[in-house]
Parts: structure tokens; sequence; C-alpha cells
């Protein structure tokens, strides 16, 4: 299988080119620095900054020219932004946008077009479990994710045939460096923030690997068939938390999301 893979540089989407090509599928992996992804055997690089709408189609173009089309379309690539939403910035807000929606939104777009004038094939969208069940103090990520996962479903029932498949995965806590490439906003340093941010490292650091996640891509690549959400990770965040998201009041389940990161105040009506 002929893949394309954005952000193949680091965590998931290095163990994800890394497990497709030992595989023997050819994987176009993206980076905004070339510099950084690996060097495989069936791996092509690709430079691709997800704020440009230039580079996307670029990169779209050099894709598709080099496959003589894919087959299967990864979009990985991520980066979070850590504070409260009252304080955090306009400009840290948009880049969370700009990385996790609209520059996948147009991937998608781009490819989809060409997908299914071809042979048509899977789109995979990495969103995230936090878009069932936020994560305090990361509200940008999370809308930014929840967005994508809503685009993948309207994409889905907006098609007119089944020649595309849309599958809206979504990780728990996985053990990579994502942590220490988290923007730090304003406010994102006060007690409660740090509370939050305490809880959240403590998680990751007990998380699975990223190959748990690779693995799934791969047999989805393969030709396993699952349904259009896909939730992977440990047995409570993939399991338990999204059931107690379904069937525990709102106001239930929120005095536990905050009492679970520490977060003090006030009870509300």
């Amino acid at each position: 299988m002929k893949v394309f893979l954005t952000g193949a540089s680091a965590g998931i989407g290095l163990a994800t080119a890394k497990i497709l090509c030992e595989a023997g599928h050819e994987v176009w992996g993206s980076s905004r620095a070339l510099g950084r992804l690996p060097v495989l055997k069936r791996f092509h690089p690709v430079e691709l900054d997800l704020q440009s709408e230039s580079s996307i189609t670029a990169a779209c173009a050099q894709v598709w020219q080099e496959s003589k089309g894919i087959d299967v379309f990864i979009n990985n690539a991520g980066q979070a932004a850590f504070g409260p939403l009252e304080q955090m910035e306009a400009e840290a807000l948009r880049q969370q946008f700009e990385i996790l929606f609209f520059g996948p939104f147009f991937l998608q777009q781009n490819l989809a077009v060409r997908m299914r004038g071809a042979s048509g094939g899977v789109i995979i969208n990495i969103t995230s479990l936090a878009v069932e069940l936020p994560i305090p103090f990361m509200g940008a990520y999370t809308a930014a994710k929840a967005s994508l996962s809503a685009a993948s479903i309207a994409f889905r029932l907006e098609a007119t045939d089944d020649r595309i498949r849309w599958i809206d995965l979504r990780p728990g806590d996985i053990s990579t460096d994502f942590n220490q490439a988290v923007t730090v906003t304003s406010g994102g340093k006060s007690a409660s923030a740090g509370k939050a941010w305490k809880t959240i490292g403590k998680n990751m650091a007990a998380a699975p690997p990223a190959m748990i996640i690779a693995e799934r891509i791969l047999k989805i690549v393969e030709g396993n068939r699952t349904g259009p959400i896909v939730r992977v990770g440990d047995w409570f965040q993939s399991v338990l938390a999204p059931w107690g998201v379904r069937v525990l009041p709102t106001k239930i389940l929120e005095k536990l999301i905050r009492g679970y990161y520490g977060i003090a105040g006030e009870s509300r009506k």
C-alpha cells in the first residue's frame, strides 16, 4: 500500500512510519524540517507546513506525483497549547486551529478529490479521546481536535459513494515526547494549571507506548475492517471513560474531572 503520513518525525508518526515501512508499505512522511525525518527503506520525505496553504498544495502534488496515487492518508501531525481559555492569546488559539484543524482539513479536501478519481482509499484522522472527555487547560487543543472529529463525520455523511472510508482514530494518553513540545500560554503556570499539568505528566509517564497506535494503524492499512470511530489507549481511558461520558449527568461528570485534575472551585449550579 502507498501511504501519506503527516508528522512522521516523532512520536506516533515516527512509530507508524517505522512499522509500515517494515511491513513493506511505501510511506511518504512529512515534517516542517526534512532533516528531522527518519532514513528508512521505502520512506519518502516530504516537507510540509500545516500553517501554509501553498505548502499543503505543494506537498499533496509531490506525494501524488511520486506515488502515482496513494491508498491511505493519515492526518497525524499536531502540537498542543496549555493554558486557561480565558487568558489564551488570540495568536495561540489561531495556531492551534491552523495546525490541528485547518491544515488537516485542507489536506483532506485536496487528497479526497484525487483519491476518489482514482481507486479510492482510506483517510485516517488522528484526533483524541479528549474530544469525548476534555482535558482542563487544554481547551484549545480539545476544541480543534473535536472540530477535526466532526469534520470526519461530515465528510462521511456527504459522500455520495463508498470509495473513501473516513476513520476517526482517538488515542488516549500515549507515552511520547509530545509534552515537551507543548506551548504554555498566559495563565498556564497558575496553581490550578500546575495541578492539572502534574496529573497530565503522571498519566503520560504511565501511558502505553506509541507503538500501540502504530499497530492499530497497520491493521487498518492492511484491510482490517473497523467502525468509523476507533478508540485506542489503556482500558480506563478508551473504555471506561467514554462509557462514563454517555451515562453520567454532565454536572457529576464535570465534578469528577475537576477532582481528578485537582482543580479547586466553587460548586456549580
